[in-house]
């Protein structure tokens, strides 16, 4: 599946958490230009793998997928107060790095979400816009470095949805067996960092490292670049930087990120549930809003 699949496979799922249902014509218009082979083969993947179901002409989220909304889940979206501090420090690392620079937060079981960015101008390669959601898809560096601190069934679970449709495209580096993937997720944190290196249309590059909350217990932050017409050698010349970034993000955002829903294994049956844990207080009264 390639990057831009994967970002009409959010639009869908985000039309219908705002819509409730819709019909192909629906998806035609919302997706163009696309092919009807194209959307055909799209829906069909997102059945497959339980984000959809479909009720004769109307498709609709299906009770498995992973973006359901409601009380179950919690999204994160900083107030412009706490923005303007991280933003700084975001926007002073890029300028080092001489890269675009982003923080993430991972904001459910397998999804992940651009806190804060900073887009140098072309030609470098920019990131989303602030709020776009993406999933835990296993090639992708930010997402990497937030499944390495994951439990290991969120790391498992993700590996075994997206690799049947990643492993046969040869432009998507991906570890053949779910071992090896959990083996690379072993050295990610070891190393304290995760990169991934591709040639797609030109060469990019993608560094990112965790930003540490204890009082949180997992890895809820990453920060790091994406960079254009680039080689592994450049990647020592940003670790740096990156690592101060992640140090003074840290120190931004500690105390004054609530801790999300997170998810927890039901004993009873080894499914993955949800923890209501209560918001922590903040110095300047600045929380995150959860956003249903």
């Amino acid at each position: 599946m390639s990057v831009a699949a994967i970002r009409r496979s959010f639009a869908v799922v985000h039309y219908l958490q705002l819509h409730g249902e819709a019909r192909f014509t629906d998806f035609v218009r919302l997706l163009t230009p696309i092919s009807r082979t194209a959307l055909s083969h799209l829906l069909t993947s997102l059945e497959e793998v339980g984000e959809l179901e479909r009720n004769g002409r109307f498709y609709r989220l299906a009770p498995t997928a992973s973006c359901v909304s409601g009380s179950e889940r919690a999204i994160y979206a900083l107030p412009p107060a706490l923005k303007s501090q991280t933003n700084a420090i975001i926007e002073r690392a890029a300028s080092r790095c001489g890269h675009s620079c982003a923080l993430f937060a991972r904001v459910g079981a397998s999804t992940m979400k651009i806190m804060d960015e900073h887009n140098l101008d072309t030609p470098h390669w920019p990131f989303g816009p602030v709020g776009c959601e993406w999933p835990l898809v296993p090639f992708h560096g930010f997402a990497r470095v937030l499944l390495a601190y994951a439990p290991e069934y969120v790391a498992r679970e993700c590996y075994r949805r997206w690799a049947p449709y990643l492993l046969p495209n040869p432009r998507v580096r991906i570890a053949a067996t779910e071992d090896a993937f959990l083996a690379e997720l072993a050295k990610v944190r070891r190393h304290a960092y995760a990169i991934e290196y591709k040639d797609e249309v030109a060469p990019l590059m993608r560094v990112a490292l965790p930003v540490t909350l204890p009082e949180h217990g997992e890895l809820r932050f990453s920060v790091g670049i994406v960079a254009k017409f680039v080689y592994l050698l450049e990647v020592d010349s940003c670790l740096g930087s990156l690592r101060d970034a992640a140090r003074e993000l840290a120190d931004v955002l500690k105390g004054r990120v609530p801790l999300s829903l997170t998810d927890a294994l039901d004993p009873a049956d080894g499914a993955a549930t949800w923890t209501d844990v209560p918001f922590l207080a903040s110095d300047q009264g600045a929380a995150v809003a959860a956003v249903a």
